[in-house]
């Protein structure tokens, strides 16, 4: 082999194993997130949904330990104790009890008929999609509402918030309360008297079936069978 294509072979054999690197990260990336962490009343929660809380939660976390213990985000700090409390174990912990909450929600809305599908895989392939569209959207001089191109987490909070009114609405009847339980909701108000009763009746109706829903979301976290895999989420890390 002359010393020319010598060159030319090691530079292919370069860019072939720096593809492979590639697609290898790639591959280990989606499998992390693909991975099960636990389930909820038997549905699977993937890293990809818990990452995704625990970017969510982070900066609360650091403000609750800055008030509460008044500490900065120093060297190490998610790992530091104060008082008995880890940040790190802190932060896994309310993106835990997130992806209960959500969850729960979720399968309502999967038993209502609103949505069909409650997998984070399906999520993002759903971002992907949206995010496409928007792009060729506005390439072809459409008028988009929104971001041109959605972030996981705001794409999130989007997809989630609509699923609630719409479950809201499907459970409207069940969730209705009686004239009788407004009317003391108008009675226990003192701020409303001066008004009619007809006139903020559907307001309140609208509070109550809102109580009422938080209440029954409540009752569902509490019945819920969680059961989780320590070793993976002890391992993984909320520093990034």
């Amino acid at each position: 082999m002359n010393r020319k294509m010598h060159t030319l072979f090691i530079l292919m054999m370069v860019a072939l194993v720096g593809a492979g690197l590639y697609f290898g990260v790639k591959t280990i990336g989606q499998a992390k997130e693909n991975q099960v962490i636990g389930t909820v009343n038997g549905k699977e929660i993937s890293q990809g949904l818990f990452m995704e809380r625990v970017r969510e939660n982070r900066a609360g976390t650091y403000a609750y330990f800055q008030e509460e213990y008044g500490v900065d985000e120093e060297a190490d700090f998610w790992n530091k104790e104060f008082d008995g409390e880890v940040p790190a174990e802190f932060l896994k912990q309310q993106a835990l009890d997130d992806c209960v909450f959500i969850m729960v929600q979720q399968e309502m809305a999967l038993e209502k008929g609103i949505i069909s599908d409650m997998s984070y895989d399906s999520f993002l392939q759903d971002l992907k999609n949206e995010n496409e569209r928007r792009k060729q959207a506005v390439s072809q001089g459409k008028v988009i509402y929104g971001p041109v191109e959605y972030t996981e987490e705001n794409y999130f909070t989007y997809v989630f918030s609509n699923m609630v009114i719409e479950l809201k609405r499907a459970m409207a009847q069940e969730l209705m309360p009686e004239d009788e339980e407004i009317y003391r909701e108008y009675q226990s108000r003192p701020q409303l008297q001066d008004r009619d009763y007809e006139e903020v009746k559907d307001a309140l109706a609208a509070k109550i079936i809102d109580k009422k829903y938080d209440q029954l979301v409540e009752e569902k976290i509490e019945e819920a069978e969680l059961e989780i895999d320590r070793e993976i989420i002890e391992g993984i890390s909320t520093e990034y």
